[in-house]
Parts: structure tokens; C-alpha cells; sequence
């Protein structure tokens, strides 16, 4: 492995742990998206995701997240990147990363917690974006699935006591 992929990799899970303890952080301090969050059922849930991912706030935790990569760039030529990525039907993935978060605040504030893993899992959901198949045995991880894929790819669950994995992924 490369010096640089090693990095890349120290950072990823650095970067993970930070949001766990960052979203918990921001939602504790932030009583009237609590309160707003708590408000929001399981089963408001996905339609307040497509709905809360096109408000300006969409719009600004987008641009924070590009920041991050383009940080010679001023913060309000950001915000309009993010808005046009915003915008475009055709870019699944910002739509994703933006639902990802708002499903992460929901999810603390009605779970008091959020999983290890979940950050890395929903990595690969969002890449999956753009595939036609989002193949998983974990039911949990096509549940979140649902609410981060825009809607073009088909998310398929494995139950090993049913089939071989061989035939089931031939029917896909």
C-alpha cells in the first residue's frame, strides 16, 4: 500500500469518528433542530429527506463538505458549486451525501446514537448511486439504503437460507 492511500485511509477513519462525535455535538447544542428532528416520524422520513435535501441548508452542508477538497476556493464560490450540483438531476451523489447527513441527525436524535460503521456503510450505498443494483444481505442496510439512493438504482437483499449466492445474483 502506498504512503498516500495509507493516509487517505488514517484520515477516512479519523474523519469518521469526528462526524460521529461532531453530529452528536451539533445536535446537543442546536435544541430547536432537536426539537425539529424529534418531530419528524420514521414514517415522514423519506419524504422529508427528498424534501429537506433541496433547502438551503442542503445547499450549505454541501458546500462544507466541498470545502474540504477545494479550500483555496472562497467559500461563496462553494456555495454556488454546491447549488448547481443541487440542482442537477443528473448528480446522485451530491444529492446522497446531502440526505446522508440529514438521515445521520434524524438518526441521532431519535436513536441517541450512531453506529461505527454506519459512515463507512453509507460510503458504499453512495457510490452505489449510479449503479443499477445495490446488492446487500444486511435488511438494516437496505432500510438507510432506501432513503440515501436517489431512486435509479434497485436495492436488492440476499437471504442466504433461500438460495445459493450464485443463483441469487444471476437473478438479478
Amino acid at each position: 500500500m502506498s504512503e498516500r492511500t495509507r493516509k487517505h485511509i488514517e484520515w477516512r477513519i479519523a474523519s469518521n469518528e469526528s462526524g460521529r462525535k461532531g453530529i452528536a455535538y451539533y445536535i446537543e447544542n442546536a435544541p430547536q433542530l432537536k426539537l425539529a428532528l424529534q418531530r419528524v416520524s420514521e414514517g415522514q422520513l423519506s419524504a422529508w429527506l427528498r424534501w429537506v435535501r433541496t433547502t438551503r441548508d442542503g445547499v450549505k452542508y454541501l458546500a462544507w463538505q466541498m470545502k474540504q477538497y477545494f479550500d483555496d476556493k472562497p467559500y461563496d464560490d462553494i456555495c454556488v458549486y454546491a447549488q448547481e450540483l443541487q440542482r442537477s438531476q443528473a448528480n446522485r451523489i451530491a444529492m446522497s451525501v446531502i440526505t446522508r447527513n440529514f438521515y445521520f441527525n434524524w438518526r441521532y436524535v431519535h436513536n441517541k446514537s450512531i453506529r461505527t460503521d454506519l459512515f463507512s456503510d453509507t460510503n458504499h450505498v453512495i457510490n452505489a448511486n449510479y449503479c443499477d443494483v445495490y446488492a446487500t444481505k444486511e435488511p438494516k442496510q437496505a432500510k438507510y439504503a432506501a432513503y440515501l439512493l436517489t431512486g435509479a438504482t434497485r436495492i436488492c437483499t440476499y437471504d442466504p437460507g433461500q438460495t445459493s449466492i450464485r443463483q441469487w445474483l444471476l437473478s438479478l
